[in-house]
């Protein structure tokens, strides 16, 4: 699905693959070199994983989004896990959400964020969840504007060369959520009058 954000850069966004894995270690190894607090993993851990870890990600139940420009280097990623528990596949969880620094600024962030939430509502999940750093306000506004709210934090939930990082826990409900402009619209609650 070709997309061209305002500056006319032009993306293509599809599903990542096994053959895809490569191009998605390295990008993710540098993400994670880049950015140490925005994730969970840490650059030594991924960056010791052999190509076999890549290609198992890549090949299993997870979703992960690719954005490729024109000369097909990937330069962003997210990913959209979903339970296998019964009682839990209602919801799934935003993961991996990256961009090449290079692209950043140009709109990727919010193609990728919208890409994972169409796939939820494609497979008639009601919600998707997803942590960023609290110190991420670029990350956080641009989920709030895809719908996203914030409903708790978590003090100490990662330590990063020893510094203890706060993640924001964020939920977008995917109620009146429509495709292909990212506008979210709220039903209006109904009030408990205890009657």
């Amino acid at each position: 699905m070709p997309m061209q954000p305002a500056d006319r850069l032009e993306v293509s966004l599809r599903p990542l693959n096994p053959g895809d894995a490569p191009a998605y270690r390295s990008f993710r190894i540098e993400a994670l070199r880049r950015t140490p607090s925005a994730f969970t993993s840490s650059f030594d851990e991924e960056s010791g994983k052999p190509l076999a870890w890549s290609v198992n990600r890549l090949a299993g139940p997870d979703l992960v989004l690719g954005a490729f420009d024109v000369a097909a280097n990937l330069i962003g990623t997210a990913g959209l896990s979903v339970p296998e528990g019964r009682q839990a596949r209602h919801k799934g969880t935003l993961f991996g959400m990256a961009v090449a620094s290079s692209a950043g600024g140009r709109g990727i962030g919010r193609l990728l964020v919208q890409g994972v939430l169409e796939s939820a509502l494609a497979q008639s999940l009601l919600q998707v969840g997803l942590t960023v750093t609290a110190d991420n306000t670029v990350a956080a506004g641009l989920y709030l504007s895809c719908g996203f709210e914030v409903w708790g934090h978590e003090p100490r939930a990662v330590v990063v060369n020893g510094n203890a990082i706060t993640k924001v826990h964020m939920v977008n409900m995917l109620d009146g959520y429509r495709t292909g402009n990212g506008v979210r619209s709220r039903p209006m609650p109904i009030p408990d009058d205890g009657g």
